[in-house]
């Protein structure tokens, strides 16, 4: 009996990595994606529109921003998780 408990916990165990490391992926890959278009559409405003310093700072910053919540929501988080640490499925 108490080998059925473990062969069941182990698959469980099993579950939840693959859905993390799932959400890894997806999220490493919309990670990527969301900051090249920002990038790509702030270079182009930029070039098309000569901004001065108040509004390029506020474009780095706002890009800065994105980054850093893209990332910890698409990224670490998932990893985190992967790793054991917090609420867990």
């Amino acid at each position: 009996m108490n080998s059925n408990r473990e062969f069941i916990h182990g698959k469980i165990r099993e579950f939840i990595r693959k859905y993390y490391l799932n959400k890894l992926l997806k999220g490493a890959i919309l990670f990527v994606i969301i900051t090249l278009l920002v990038f790509i559409a702030y270079a182009v405003l930029e070039y098309f529109s000569y901004f001065n310093s108040t509004v390029r700072t506020v474009l780095f910053f706002s890009y800065i921003a994105l980054f850093g919540a893209t990332f910890i929501a698409y990224i670490a988080i998932p990893l985190a998780k992967l790793l054991g640490m917090g609420k867990q499925l």
